[in-house]
């Protein structure tokens, strides 16, 4: 019983080690985000998770960083214009790999339509989540 009990621990320890941290990502680490300006108020923003990362994390670290993002350039909201989610072929490693181009802006968009993210209630929405992530 007592090995059973170790084993399942050791298990659980090494499944939330291999996590998907909330981090810039680098070329030997478990995932992690990326971005890159495009003009003055867009960035294209991208985030690496592994195998062990779900598909609603994995977009809710996308959405903390393209709001971490907005504030960070003094903007109010965000608007994302494209974005795409990629799947690795290989079954043996490999990121899957989400992104999102967004455009930052300081107003409410006035048409309806229109998608927007208020940043600030973003990050307050996911601070929780993303604070268990590093």
């Amino acid at each position: 019983m007592k090995i059973n009990y170790l084993f399942y621990t050791l298990i659980a320890f090494l499944l939330i080690g291999c996590a998907t941290p909330y981090q810039p990502f680098s070329t030997f680490s478990r995932g992690g985000y990326a971005n890159k300006k495009t003009s003055l108020n867009t960035y294209q923003v991208e985030y690496y998770g592994n195998r062990l990362t779900s598909k609603e994390t994995l977009n809710t670290l996308l959405q903390y960083r393209s709001a971490e993002l907005t504030v960070q350039s003094k903007y109010n909201y965000y608007v994302v214009i494209k974005s795409q989610r990629k799947v690795p072929n290989s079954v043996h490693g490999g990121f899957i790999v989400t992104k999102q181009i967004i455009r930052m802006i300081n107003r409410k968009p006035k048409n309806k339509d229109i998608e927007f993210y208020d940043a600030k209630e973003v990050i307050s929405q996911y601070k929780k989540t993303i604070a268990d992530q590093k």
